[in-house]
């Protein structure tokens, strides 16, 4: 609760990063992450470098992400903020208040780290969301476009460290903080 959290996959190689049940907290994601799995998160920012596979975001409340990702499925979330990269429409269901816009790091990006995650640079589907619970022609009325004022990318305090170290687990649920 109210930590800083560097997650990453273990020493050798990509690997699924899960975090559940945190509050308050910044979390850094560090290179090589395969899927994201998040789970009831609360009021936390989280910041990723572009992910190889799919980012699943479930029961969260008043958070703000920074995601690049081939797919990213968003489920029973509420009163937050996506800063996306998709190589997809990103899917969102049973949700209400959420705003997108660009990924807030694309300028910050090396293209190479887009390319090693299967993803182009040019080709961003951040606008394109699809609302499983809102089959209507008209716009979905829970989520909205993030006012080009508020897209701004994350402080260098809280954006992902070039070369992140491995964690020991790639599960961050725990809350560890980053080593100082």
């Amino acid at each position: 609760r109210g930590e800083r959290v560097l997650a990453a996959p273990p020493a050798g190689g990509a690997g699924d990063v899960a975090l559940s049940d945190l509050e308050g907290c910044d979390v850094v994601l560090g290179a090589g992450v395969a899927a994201l799995w998040v789970n009831g998160l609360r009021r936390c920012r989280v910041v990723a470098p572009p992910i190889a596979g799919a980012a699943h975001i479930t029961a969260c409340h008043g958070c703000a992400f920074v995601i690049a990702t081939r797919q990213l499925r968003v489920h029973h979330v509420s009163a937050s903020d996506f800063h996306v990269h998709a190589g997809s429409h990103p899917i969102i269901e049973a949700c209400t208040g959420l705003r997108f816009g660009p990924y807030a790091l694309a300028d910050r990006t090396p293209v190479d780290a887009f390319h090693a995650a299967g993803l182009q640079p040019g080709e961003n589907c951040w606008a394109q969301v699809d609302d499983f619970y809102w089959l209507r022609a008209q716009q979905s009325p829970n989520w909205s476009v993030l006012p080009e004022e508020e897209r701004r990318p994350p402080d260098d305090e809280w954006r992902p460290p070039p070369e992140a170290p491995a964690a020991d687990g790639a599960d961050a649920g725990a809350g560890a903080p980053a080593a100082a």
